[in-house]
């Protein structure tokens, strides 16, 4: 207990942060297991990673010296994404969101961010097939900034299904409709099954029925695909073209770039909002 009293002292007074956060090389699964092999000393010491790192501490991973400072104080600066990277990516198809090495088609091995200098994680998901705009950045609080249903950050798609849907299942799509999908509760997974908070879809091409296109500001797991199935429409192909103000703008399929300057202040903004 006075392990964690002294965990959240640290944490509101805002001279401390937790060790697996000071790698940023590292995932943070392979920075708990770094640890946990000894790999890490604070101060000169092998650190266990159950006390938080205060200010003005060395950190070292295999005798290396981590940069980290730096980085941690521009998190008390909640309307400035200078210190971060922030950059957008065409997802192909066959990609998968995860930082885990061991899998081939990880996302950062196959995008070329394993080269960068700070390490990146995406914001959100899109699952193996679909394909379209992510959001990498190595600014932790990106995810709550624009993940978040209250936020209200619009994600939109284009969706082909397998026929073209009538009136009632564009009615339907729009008010909502009862899925069953994975929330995380006291860190496990659990179903929860409930209807989809009311969005736009709209067919944008009368020469192309079977091409739908949804605006979102929730994102549950599989969303769009799972309403579809509700309606029984079989997605076809599944490609995000929006993000939270951010665009595919100036990318070709597998390209990634730097966010421009407007689409950095959008990002402030919604740092600036939290």
């Amino acid at each position: 207990m006075r392990f964690f009293v002294l965990l959240l002292a640290a944490r509101a007074s805002g001279l401390a942060v937790r060790l697996n956060k000071l790698l940023p090389g590292l995932s943070r699964r392979k920075a708990d297991a770094a640890i946990a092999d000894g790999r890490v000393t604070v101060d000169g010491v092998v650190a266990d990673g159950r006390t938080p790192v205060e200010r003005g501490s060395e950190v070292c991973l295999d005798g290396e010296t981590q940069v980290w400072e730096e980085r941690e104080a521009a998190k008390a600066d909640l309307t400035s994404s200078d210190a971060f990277l922030y950059l957008k990516y065409w997802k192909p198809a066959g990609v998968t969101c995860t930082s885990d090495r061991d899998d081939a088609s990880n996302v950062i091995a196959r995008g070329g961010f394993d080269a960068l200098d700070q390490r990146v994680f995406t914001v959100g998901r899109l699952d193996k097939p679909s394909t379209g705009l992510l959001l990498l950045t190595s600014d932790g609080r990106a995810c709550e900034a624009l993940l978040r249903p209250s936020r209200k950050k619009e994600k939109r798609y284009l969706v082909e299904v397998d026929r073209a849907p009538t009136a009632g299942d564009l009615r339907a799509l729009r008010e909502g409709v009862t899925i069953e999908t994975v929330a995380q509760r006291d860190r496990r997974a659990k179903p929860l099954v409930a209807k989809t908070k009311p969005c736009e879809v709209r067919a944008p091409n009368a020469k192309a029925p079977r091409l739908l296109e949804f605006t979102l500001t929730e994102g549950r797991n599989r969303q769009i695909r799972k309403m579809c199935a509700a309606r029984g429409l079989e997605v076809v192909s599944l490609h995000r073209t929006h993000f939270a103000g951010v665009t595919l703008d100036g990318l070709v399929a597998g390209g990634w770039a730097p966010l421009s300057a407007k689409e950095r202040r959008r990002v402030d903004a919604a740092l600036a909002d939290r």
